[in-house]
C-alpha cells in the first residue's frame, strides 16, 4: 500500500472549515492505517501529516503554540491545535442562512435535492428541529408547485412522510391512463395501490 495516494491537500478557505477539517482528518487516520504507519513514531507519523495537509497548513502549524519542540512533533497533540484552530472558524449564522434559502435547483432531482438539504442541516446544529426545518425548507424549496399545494394541506407531515409524498405522487403520475369523452357521460377513473386509498375519482 505504499503508493496509495495521500489525502489532498486541506482548504482553509471553505465555507465551512470545521466540516472539512474533520472530513479531511478522518481521511488522514484511514490513510495511515491503510499505508501501516499508524504504529509509526509521532515524528513520523507527525511530518506525514504536515506533508498531506499542504503548504497553508505547514504555515498555520508554524504559528501554533506548543510547549517544547518535541510537543510541535506530538501528532495527537498536533490534532488537538488544528482541532482548536478550525472549530471556532464555522459561521453558524452564514450556514443556516445557506440552508433556509436554499431551492430546488432546475434540472436537480428530488432525491437529490433532499440529499442537499440534510448535508446543509447537519452543519447548522438544529438539534431536534433537523429534521422539522428540513422538511418545512424541503415543501417550500421543491419545483413542483401541485406537490407542494398538496403538501401544504396534509396535517401532521413529517420528513419521511414529505419523502415518500413525492415518490406516490411519481407513481400516479406515471401510471394515469388518459380517459376520453364518450359523448354521453364521463368515464370513472379507480385508483388503488398500496400508497393510496381505494376511491373513485370522476372526471
Amino acid at each position: 500500500m505504499e503508493n496509495l495516494p495521500h489525502p489532498k491537500d486541506l482548504d482553509f478557505n471553505q465555507e465551512n472549515l470545521a466540516a472539512a477539517w474533520k472530513k479531511w482528518k478522518k481521511e488522514f487516520n484511514l490513510f495511515l492505517i491503510a499505508t501501516e504507519s499508524d504504529m509509526k513514531p509521532d515524528k513520523v507519523k507527525t511530518s506525514m501529516f504536515l506533508t498531506c495537509i499542504g503548504s497553508k497548513g505547514r504555515d498555520i502549524h508554524s504559528t501554533l503554540d506548543f510547549d517544547s519542540p518535541d510537543e510541535e512533533m506530538n501528532l495527537q497533540r498536533v490534532i488537538e491545535k488544528f482541532d482548536a484552530y478550525c472549530e471556532p472558524r464555522k459561521n453558524i449564522t452564514f450556514l443556516r442562512h445557506k440552508f433556509f434559502t436554499c431551492g430546488q435547483a432546475e434540472h436537480q432531482k428530488f432525491d437529490e435535492y433532499v440529499v442537499e438539504l440534510r448535508q446543509k442541516a447537519q452543519q447548522c446544529e438544529f438539534g431536534n428541529l433537523t429534521d422539522s426545518l428540513t422538511k418545512d425548507i424541503l415543501i417550500c424549496g421543491i419545483r413542483d408547485m401541485r406537490l407542494r399545494e398538496r403538501l401544504l394541506r396534509e396535517p401532521n407531515l413529517d420528513l419521511q412522510k414529505t419523502i415518500q409524498a413525492d415518490i406516490v405522487d411519481d407513481i400516479l403520475v406515471k401510471n394515469v391512463v388518459p380517459i376520453r369523452h364518450t359523448g354521453k357521460d364521463m368515464k370513472t377513473l379507480k385508483i388503488t395501490g398500496p400508497f393510496v386509498n381505494s376511491g373513485e375519482f370522476s372526471r
